[in-house]
């Protein structure tokens, strides 16, 4: 089973039989796309992200890097039929209150430390593509 990964700054899948994906998103953000095979395309609108392969590539690995405001608010994933199939989203390294498990009391997190959105990096005015202008942010420990 695949499963798609969002950190800070980084979006990625894990798995096999992927062959193409369709986000719908909220926010604003930059991004680079890091895939491995040439025969890979991103596309992006207001709301949504496809991203396929035009050979039989898998989708795996590092998508693509970003920087802004990227919240993953559904998707559809299909196979190499056209057969659409489910696909787990986890999401690590963010600080918000409705990913943290555990009671509020044996969470040890200054309350200045939890943040009520998703932004990484600057401020993001358009969602657009941008070339090697984005560095991986590593998520403070």
């Amino acid at each position: 089973m695949a499963k798609l990964i969002q950190q800070p700054g980084i979006v990625s899948i894990e798995g096999s039989g992927v062959a193409a994906i369709e986000m719908n998103y909220k926010g604003k953000f930059e991004y680079n796309p890091k895939f491995t095979s040439p025969t890979t395309a991103m596309m992006t609108s207001k709301t949504k992200i496809i991203i396929y392969s035009m050979s039989k590539v898998d989708l795996q690995g590092e998508l693509f890097i970003y920087r802004g405001n990227l919240n993953i608010t559904s998707f559809i994933a299909s196979d190499w039929n056209a057969k659409e199939f489910k696909l787990d989203i986890e999401k690590k390294g963010f600080n918000l209150p409705e990913l943290m498990d555990g009671k509020y009391e044996e969470i040890s997190l200054y309350p200045e430390d939890v943040s009520a959105n998703s932004n990484v990096g600057r401020k993001v005015i358009k969602t657009k593509q941008v070339s090697n202008k984005i560095k991986k942010i590593k998520p403070k420990k």
